[in-house]
């Protein structure tokens, strides 16, 4: 038996959001997904949020895909 292993892709590579001013805001948008053969025999991708520096701050989300 052949089991797909998750792939993980990342949109967009790198992500860069510029300087900032103290009080400013920006937001970049961060896409993942799941590259692997879809199949009955494919790892499914899960994904969370690990700690944010500064003033950093995500929307919290778990995400099995």
């Amino acid at each position: 038996m052949c089991i797909n292993k998750a792939v993980g892709s990342g949109t967009p590579s790198p992500i860069t959001i510029i300087n900032q001013r103290v009080g400013g805001t920006n937001s970049q948008l961060l896409t993942v997904s799941n590259t692997a053969p879809a199949g009955l025999f494919s790892e499914a991708l899960n994904a969370s949020f690990g700690a944010n520096g500064g003033a950093a701050t995500n929307n919290g989300a778990v995400l099995p895909t």
